[in-house]
């Protein structure tokens, strides 16, 4: 049987009722949390990670290599094979991909933007990878520098950037991007060199109040 569960700080819910944190029903999994991050743990082996506000981690058992499909690809090594729709063909839009592994709507929620959306070209995402926003993650001789031979900085940067330029610049947006290469990096088991200051993500209390939004359901 399926036991929706739902890892969110207000807080987790299981099966439609809100449990503390940690939980555990036996031979089966456990909820809890470690650090900055909330865990679901099954008795087969996955592990779910979640920050609490937009990076989510998926582990598998190598076992389970090529035998499984969804949101996180088939876990066979090849990132190339990765966007597979729900009825078995290959994407190359992301956002067709997600939306096809879609399992219900959430109302006010959709896979596009619509209306006034922010356009992010190139020449728009540009300053965002510079050292004052996002140019940490990639920065020759930064704290991440022990991090770019076991984890490819490109992709966070261009996340990062992405994200910064979609939000104007805004403090909170940066600091989680880059916190998710962290993570990243640590999870690989590499050194991370302090990169949080005073002045650069350091007093969350100065930042502007992240807005929340509930994302639409899919299969991962």
């Amino acid at each position: 049987t399926q036991t929706p569960i739902i890892l969110s700080p207000d807080p987790p819910q299981l099966n439609g009722a809100f449990v503390e944190l940690p939980f555990t029903r036996k031979d089966h999994f456990e909820l809890y949390h470690s650090g900055v991050h909330g865990f679901i743990r099954t008795s087969f082996g996955l592990r779910v990670s979640f920050d609490w506000y937009s990076y989510a981690r998926v582990i598998v058992p190598d076992t389970y290599a090529g035998a499984i499909c969804g949101l996180c690809g088939n876990a066979n090594g090849d990132p190339n094979d990765d966007f597979i729709s729900h009825d078995g063909k290959q994407i190359e839009d992301e956002i067709f991909f997600a939306d096809s592994w879609k399992v219900k709507d959430v109302p006010g929620c959709s896979a596009r933007c619509v209306g006034d959306c922010p356009t992010c070209g190139e020449e728009q995402k540009r300053p965002y990878r510079g050292n004052a926003y996002c140019g940490v993650i990639g920065a020759s001789g930064g704290p991440f520098q022990d991090c770019h031979r076991v984890v490819d900085p490109g992709p966070f940067l261009e996340d990062c950037a992405f994200d910064a330029c979609q939000y104007k610049g805004r403090r909170d947006v940066i600091c989680k991007a880059i916190a998710a290469y962290m993570t990243e990096c640590q999870s690989n088991g590499a050194a991370v060199g302090q990169w949080r200051t005073p002045s650069f993500c350091g007093e969350w209390g100065n930042f502007p109040t992240p807005t929340l939004f509930r994302a639409n359901n899919y299969r991962v």
